[in-house]
């Protein structure tokens, strides 16, 4: 499944996605069956088609962005959504450390681009977990910032692959 023997693995849920979409999908889900089953809800009803969208889009969102996964491998660091995950070889990771303060100056939590001193940076982040930023080295990103729930241990892992690869 991963390029590597897996050396340390982290699932996570967004909450925050897991308890508005899905509720969400299943109100338009229900008010779909309803139009098509007993007829117009209001004097003015939505399409169909409409409704239906909104419905496949909500259940959708859910599913892609509801569950996070940071996996390190001896061979590369993944970390990301079903939707967006990032591969990061070791080669291309230069230091890694704890990043204090809070996700709303990248603007918030989930897939962010940001900037450190003008320079593009990569967010993929979960509210109340921990953040590692990376800095890389052969990539369109400066910086990429991840979630994890356990930092001493991802850190630890981290930091032995970056000096397995740095003597090379």
């Amino acid at each position: 499944m991963y390029e590597g023997n897996v050396k340390y693995e982290e699932r996570m849920v967004f909450w925050l996605v897991l308890l508005i979409l899905p509720p969400l999908a299943f109100i338009f889900l229900y008010i779909f069956l309803y139009q098509a089953l007993i007829g117009p809800l209001g004097s003015k009803p939505a399409p169909q088609w409409f409704i239906l969208t909104l419905t496949i889009l909500f259940f959708a969102l859910s599913y892609l962005f509801g569950s996070y996964k940071l996996v390190i491998t001896d061979n590369s660091l993944i970390a990301g959504y079903p939707a967006y995950r990032i591969h990061l070889p070791w080669e291309n990771v230069v230091s890694a450390e704890e990043e204090k303060g809070t996700m709303w100056k990248y603007g918030g939590y989930g897939i962010r681009i940001g900037k450190i001193k003008g320079e593009k940076v990569l967010v993929l982040s979960l509210p109340r977990t921990k953040y590692i930023r990376l800095k890389l080295k052969n990539s369109k990103w400066i910086y990429a910032i991840i979630s994890t729930k356990d930092i001493e241990s991802a850190l630890n892992y981290i930091r032995q692959e970056i000096e397995i690869y740095r003597k090379d």
